[in-house]
């Protein structure tokens, strides 16, 4: 069992949520309070309780912003900026799909995400990797 493991558990009680990229590729989430950030690299996902769960992509939960960090505990303004921004959009929850294999392959599933999210352009905080 590898140290990440140990100390980033999902919470009790809280399921995976699957999303498919426009790569037709699935990613795991699981979702957290917005003042819960758990620990190491992610992909992350503002959202929201839907209004309208039948249209919603997960059923429950409406997208707002999405991104990606080498480790979402980092204390740096730019993590407290996004989370504001992320407050003032209605978010509520932090979606995390956890990824250690570097920014190359995180900023590649923001953009295979971002593709299907229907997120305003701004709303995708990543730049895809050159090829």
């Amino acid at each position: 069992m590898s140290i990440l493991h140990d100390v980033c558990k999902t919470p009790p009680g809280q399921a995976v949520i699957t999303i498919q990229g426009s790569s037709a590729a699935l990613y795991g989430f699981t979702a957290f309070p917005l003042e819960d950030a758990p620990c190491g690299a992610a992909i992350y996902i503002f959202a929201r309780p839907s209004d309208s769960p039948q249209r919603s992509m997960t059923s429950y939960w409406e997208p707002l912003l999405v991104g990606e960090t080498g480790g979402m505990r980092d204390r740096s303004d730019a993590r407290h900026e996004r989370i504001a921004e992320a407050r003032r959009l209605g978010a509520t929850h932090m979606l995390i799909h956890f990824c250690g294999r570097g920014t190359d392959i995180r900023r590649r599933i923001v953009a295979d995400l971002g593709a299907v999210l229907s997120l305003p352009r701004n709303r995708v905080l990543s730049q895809p990797a050159a090829a």
